[in-house]
């Protein structure tokens, strides 16, 4: 067996919930591991199958999303091969979809039909997670989605480990309109998540006695100037701009806000929800320190587990190394399938891994995750300030929400997602 950390002990301990009295060695420790059959059986069990357990990564490393994707890659591939440190049999391929939804629903097929995988962890914008579901469902096999996302959407082939709009969005108006902050400016890319997320935000921002100044939209691969709506911005006058902008168009957007920024109120934010610490680096920590995110993680946050995380992504991949929560979401998304496969004695069936979806808990490097009936997890909302060094400070915390990807409970929400869900 290869060399295995004494974190990664801990974290099979964890998942095979063995008690312990807690003085115990690493040595001792593994040997009780062998004695509860998590790793004397099931890597057995793998070892005497076919072939390895097969997973596909699908992110893009080139494209208007690769900034993003690329950190999320990293830390899934590092859980991956915590695995392998234990000693099962993994084999991963991944595939590089440009950040264009054609080629991930090309290269989900691939991956599905020539790889024969046995799940799938990847995907950013909805429009790819959307357009990778026909294959998922014609192989019947699950994708762990790693990104914060709209809503109205509870697919049996996905499991979502970013926030829906309840665990992230509503908490971010609600924390802007208590902040005395009622006039705002709405800006996003043009694709399912900004457009939906902004309907969420006007119809919430109006129950609450908030005014939506405007709404403006550019393409996901804009690159151009931000001169007309930064125009429109200091003539209307907002005292927050929520910002649905993803991928390389933020560079532009913060650098032309930065230069009318003192046309505007004191109390000016930006309240963002695709930008976390990698992006802000790719972005100039400069041009967003001050202003407002909302995020299921900081790096910065405290805790040993969390160090621990942090310190192995960086021996992992260099001392520059940040995480965030997309990268967070990758990491802990694949100890949330093993947690399923463990609990289903290494039947890798997606029909198996539904029976146990709502008892699965799982170890992640904040604390203890699950799921609800649809296949999301419970976790909490941070809004964050960023600081001049490129990390996001808290500034409150919304804790343990339960996910509602399609809003029912919410009355100014019944035109969101009439259809969704049913």
């Amino acid at each position: 067996m290869c060399s295995i950390s004494e974190s990664t002990i801990n974290r099979l301990i964890q998942l095979a919930n063995v008690n312990l009295k807690g003085n115990e060695s690493a040595e001792e420790k593994m040997t009780i591991l062998k004695e509860s059959g998590l790793l004397l059986n099931n890597v057995k069990r793998l070892e005497q199958s076919v072939k390895p357990l097969k997973l596909g990564l699908l992110h893009s490393t080139s494209g208007a999303t690769a900034s993003s994707e690329i950190p999320v890659m990293r830390a899934t591939v590092l859980a991956i091969e915590e695995f392998e440190k234990a000693g099962f049999p993994i084999v991963y391929a991944t595939r590089d979809y440009e950040s264009e939804p054609r080629l991930a629903a090309k290269y989900a097929e691939e991956l599905c039909d020539f790889y024969n995988v046995d799940a799938i962890f990847g995907c950013w914008t909805s429009a790819s997670r959307k357009a990778v579901l026909p294959v998922l469902q014609k192989y019947n096999i699950p994708l762990f989605y790693p990104v914060q996302y709209e809503g109205c959407e509870s697919s049996p082939y996905v499991y979502y480990h970013g926030a829906t709009a309840n665990q992230q969005i509503i908490p971010a108006v609600s924390w802007v309109n208590n902040s005395e902050r009622k006039n705002v400016f709405l800006v996003g890319s043009d694709y399912v998540f900004p457009r939906t997320a902004n309907k969420i935000i006007k119809n919430y921002t109006e129950f609450l006695g908030g005014r939506v100044l405007a709404e403006r939209y550019v393409p996901l691969t804009y690159n151009g100037d931000f001169s007309e709506i930064m125009n429109e911005i200091v003539r209307l006058q907002p005292t927050c701009i929520h910002n649905t902008l993803n991928g390389s168009a933020n560079k532009n957007f913060f650098q032309a806000l930065q230069n009318v920024r003192n046309k505007l109120a004191s109390n000016f934010t930006v309240m963002s929800y695709s930008i976390a610490e990698n992006d802000i680096r790719n972005i100039g920590p400069e041009l967003c320190a001050g202003y407002n995110t909302a995020w299921n993680y900081y790096m910065s946050q405290e805790g040993v587990s969390n160090q621990i995380f942090v310190n192995n992504m960086r021996a992992t991949y260099g001392n520059d190394t940040i995480t965030d929560a997309p990268s967070y979401s990758g990491y802990t998304s694949v100890y949330a399938f093993f947690k399923l496969l463990f609990l289903n004695h290494f039947r890798t069936s997606l029909d198996d891994l539904r029976t146990r979806t709502t008892t699965a808990v799982w170890f992640t490097p904040t604390g203890d995750q699950d799921y609800n009936i649809n296949q999301h997890v419970y976790m909490d909302c941070i809004i964050g300030q960023i600081l001049p060094s490129g990390q996001i400070q808290t500034v409150e915390r919304f804790e343990n929400i339960e996910p509602e990807p399609c809003l029912r409970t919410y009355p100014w929400a019944s035109n969101i997602c009439p259809n969704a869900c049913n």
